[in-house]
């Protein structure tokens, strides 16, 4: 039988999903984060490092495990929560962020949404 994912494949999706989603969540180096965004003009990069984050407990399925993380910032006024699918089977991740006004006023104007703002590993070339 053909093996179509390699080991190697599924190991560097997780590891780039601990990476990108995770550690950001725990270690506070929010960097790595792919969704990106400005408020007030001040990136998200900017303004994340000093944002309170959740991580629920993940949840495992048979084909997937889903984690949910979010980002609050200290004046309660805006949030980003990320819900991201690793897949089991194969060296794929999905996710959804949703950014959410929690305060009793305006947030101000959010801009440059990027769900998808990453550079990704690649493999070195293979003999042909």
């Amino acid at each position: 039988m053909l093996e179509i994912v390699k080991p190697s494949e599924l190991d560097l999706a997780r590891d780039w999903c601990r990476a990108a989603f995770l550690l950001p969540a725990t270690d506070g180096d929010r960097a790595q984060l792919p969704v990106t965004f400005s408020h007030h003009t001040q990136p998200a990069t900017t303004m994340l490092r000093n944002w309170q984050s959740i991580q629920a407990e993940q949840t495992v399925g048979d084909e997937y495990s889903l984690d949910e993380i979010t980002f609050a910032d200290p004046q309660g006024v805006l949030e980003l929560r990320c819900e991201v699918k690793s897949y089991h089977a194969y060296p794929a991740v999905e996710w959804v962020a949703y950014l959410k006004n929690t305060g009793t006023v305006d947030s101000g104007i959010l801009a440059d949404i990027l769900p998808l703002d990453t550079l990704f590993p690649l493999e070195p070339a293979l003999p042909c």
